[in-house]
């Protein structure tokens, strides 16, 4: 089924890509970039709230955790995308003897 022809934008948009491992869309891209900035402001006025400070020591904690999450996000697009497929499979093999 086409996902132009269900006429349920949060299925076509949203739920579809999902089911069909059709990835990233301009819709969901923006819908989630706008959510990211909502909950980013929200938590700037959180942290501002409870006297927390932005500063470099903050900044410089939070590089492992981008750096992961992107790498992860890489890893599995390569993997589920086929560029790392044989690679992974044959790297198991191996490591369940």
């Amino acid at each position: 089924m086409s996902s132009a022809t269900t006429g349920n934008l949060v299925y076509d948009y949203f739920i579809y890509p999902i089911e069909a491992h059709a990835g990233y869309n301009v819709v969901n891209t923006v819908v989630y970039g706008a959510i990211g900035l909502v909950a980013l402001f929200l938590i700037y006025k959180w942290f501002h709230k409870k006297g927390w400070k932005f500063d470099w020591h903050f900044f410089k904690s939070l590089i492992p955790f981008i750096i992961l999450g992107s790498t992860k996000r890489v890893v599995t697009d390569a993997v589920y995308g086929g560029a790392l497929s044989g690679w992974i499979y044959s790297f198991y093999q191996w490591n369940a003897l």
